[in-house]
């Protein structure tokens, strides 16, 4: 009799072993399917054109603005603009414009922190010709970073922005990415100088809560 039970015993513990290993492979074999499909499908969509494009002129865009909260925070220079445009002298080049941008800066009182809020990003995407293709592009486009309004540290009331865009021409050229301002108007405004893919000055969350 006692064999018996112990038999029995020895048969259901199997059995409730049994069940536990099934549950097991199924949760293992759940788990695989489910990273299978995670695998096949970062396989299959990968980031779209437009995406990588965002994303490249963003990165370039930060080196210009400071997002702090809701705000975003950049610097412009009215002086330095106005010797872009109208360089000192029919002689007046580069290097020439660099030195007088140099010589206002150093002045003082020259920079205006901006204060803008509302990004409202848009990509004007071109129309490759065949030419186009030919020498390599594979995408192209102008991405314009608008504000709904913009303000300065000594004019408190919002107004409309901007009246100079940020404007970004963004290409794919033989597989890699080309980010640039562009602009007649939007290049003297945000770049620092001639030839110099750099912001007069990239401000700082400190320097827009000393301007409150």
């Amino acid at each position: 009799m006692d064999n018996r039970r112990q038999c029995l015993r020895l048969l259901a513990g199997i059995g409730v072993a049994g069940i536990l290993f099934t549950n097991q492979l199924g949760v293992f074999a759940q788990r695989r399917s489910t990273q299978r499909r995670a695998t096949q499908q970062s396989k299959t969509e990968p980031q779209s054109l437009d995406s990588q494009a965002l994303n490249a002129a963003t990165h370039f865009f930060n080196t210009f603005f400071t997002k702090c909260g809701e705000s975003y925070f950049h610097y412009q220079c009215d002086v330095c603009t106005s010797i872009w445009l109208n360089p000192p002298g029919l002689g007046c080049r580069d290097g020439c414009i660099n030195d007088h941008i140099t010589d206002a800066l150093a002045k003082g009182n020259a920079l205006e922190l901006i204060e803008t809020r509302g990004l409202l990003p848009r990509t004007d995407q071109k129309t490759l010709s065949g030419a186009d293709r030919l020498n390599g592009y594979e995408w192209r486009a102008d991405i314009y970073f608008r504000f709904e309004g913009e303000r300065t540290s000594t004019a408190q009331s919002w107004r409309d922005c901007c009246s100079v865009p940020f404007v970004v021409a963004v290409d794919k050229k033989q597989g890699q990415w080309n980010v640039a301002l562009t602009g007649i108007f939007g290049i003297p405004v945000y770049f620092a100088r001639p030839n110099e893919a750099v912001p007069y000055k990239k401000p700082n969350c400190d320097d827009a809560r000393s301007a409150d």
